[in-house]
């Protein structure tokens, strides 16, 4: 009976190292928010607009709580 040797096992790779990823999207989002608070006080401080300083305000969390939802979860 023929005896059979065992196959020969593919080298390991060496483990790469873990490259820091670079979050644009929290970058956007909080480039968004503070666009949004200069213009909100431009609008309060120059016309007293406090109802559209509001609604810029709000106008702007809505965008980025939907850019927010809409995204891929991150990879840990």
């Amino acid at each position: 009976m023929q005896t059979l040797l065992p196959l020969k096992t593919p080298a390991k790779s060496k483990a790469k190292a873990a490259t820091p990823v670079f979050d644009a999207l929290g970058i956007w989002s909080l480039s968004v928010g503070f666009s949004a608070v200069a213009m909100a006080a431009i609008a309060y401080f120059t016309a007293g607009d406090k109802t559209g300083a509001a609604f810029v305000l709000v106008g702007a969390a809505l965008v980025v709580a939907l850019m927010l939802r809409a995204s891929d979860p991150p990879a840990d």
